[in-house]
């Protein structure tokens, strides 16, 4: 598919009617209250993208009840960036490939492609379910996971319902589109602008701006080096309102378990920090040890693949092997009743002739005789 079909075509033209709706709002008398609307509804759904579909959902850096991780889902989908499962999926595949061939939203492949281009290209539409199977077994997010658009229409309705149309152009459309690149730029911009606290295999970077923008994704260095924590910002000064929300849900007992950054992370003595600006030998053959760490676990994966194909290929033709030996049975045995049809009337057969025989001779003899048989006797 080529560039601009990928960008432009049937499947995405929602996309761009939002961005063209966005211009009703000159249609409409303005109101700084419209415009905090906006901010409010942006802000309260990128909680529930940062702290749901990432920290939960992808790297499950917090435990909480089934209720409650069915309501983040619901509210993370009302972004409508596809489903919870949809999401955590194919950023686990990020992490697995970052900044490799594989990485979908890589900007080594373009930065519009990798800001937006990813999401919007038809062969990404599918929920990459091999890397899920922890949640599956959730049937109310496979279900959500299917249904992912009805959250966004029960959001919008909601929007209109409470504040009118203001609140459908305001709180629903211009806060959604925002609500779209300011997630995408993590993709784009937060591996292309800033700098480097750690060593990794991706082009990751920290930066403020971003962390701001996306409460608190812009540490997205310090993420790629440790994603298992519940804090982006490693440091006191690193602003993370994800976190903050986080820890404040935990005091009430709706969250519990944060997973918190280690110790051997804050000491800027580590291998793993960037010293002067350029990475240590050290460094550098650790980001080769993972890069064949990934490989080896790539070529396994692959290599197991056509093992279980293999194995697949020789048990069907095992199967239909045992189908024609079934089938060869089954005409013995028909052959083998009809024979025995065959041989029992053929017995019949010679003893009914046999029969006549014997009454044709004794006739023969009678006539031969010219003394009746009884005087014989």
């Amino acid at each position: 598919m080529s560039a601009r079909s990928t960008y432009f075509n049937i499947n995405t033209s929602p996309f761009w009617l939002m961005h063209l709706a966005c211009f009703s709002a000159f249609f409409i008398e303005f109101s700084w209250w419209y415009v905090l609307l906006a901010v409010a509804s942006y802000y309260l759904r990128m909680f529930f993208i940062t702290g749901g579909y990432h920290r939960y959902f992808s790297h499950k850096t917090y435990s909480t009840s089934r209720v409650v991780q069915f309501i983040i889902a619901f509210m993370a989908q009302t972004s409508s960036q596809k489903g919870a499962l949809w999401w955590a999926a194919h950023h686990r595949h990020h992490h697995k490939y970052s900044d490799m061939e594989e990485d979908i939203h890589s900007p080594k492949e373009g930065f519009w492609y990798a800001h937006m281009g990813w999401i919007l290209s038809p062969e990404n539409n599918a929920t990459q379910y091999e890397y899920i199977r922890d949640l599956t077994r959730f049937k109310e997010l496979v279900w959500l996971n299917e249904y992912r658009y009805m959250p966004v229409v029960v959001y919008a309705v909601a929007m209109f319902l409470a504040f009118g149309l203001p609140g459908l152009v305001w709180g629903f459309v211009i806060a959604t589109t925002l609500l779209w690149h300011g997630t995408f730029t993590i993709n784009s911009l937060s591996h292309t602008w800033g700098w480097q606290r750690y060593t990794t295999t991706d082009t990751s970077r920290n930066n403020p701006i971003l962390a701001l923008v996306t409460l608190g994704e812009g540490w997205h260095n310090n993420h790629h080096r440790f994603q298992a924590s519940a804090r982006n910002g490693f440091f006191w000064w690193e602003i993370d309102i994800t976190y903050y929300v986080l820890k404040t849900l935990s005091l009430l007992g709706i969250v519990w378990d944060l997973r918190p950054v280690p110790q051997y992370l804050l000491d800027s003595n580590h291998e793993s920090w960037i010293k002067n600006g350029t990475a240590t030998i050290a460094n550098a053959a650790e980001v080769a040890k993972q890069r064949v760490v990934v490989a080896a676990q790539s070529a396994t994966q692959t290599a197991s693949e056509l093992a279980q194909t293999a194995r697949t290929s020789v048990e069907e033709k095992v199967d239909v092997m045992k189908e024609k030996v079934d089938v060869v049975k089954e005409k013995l045995e028909e052959s083998k009743e009809a024979l025995a049809a065959q041989a029992g009337m053929l017995k019949e057969s010679a003893k009914h002739q046999a029969e006549e025989i014997a009454t044709k001779v004794e006739n023969a003899v009678e006539n031969a005789l010219p003394v009746p048989k009884e005087k014989l006797a």
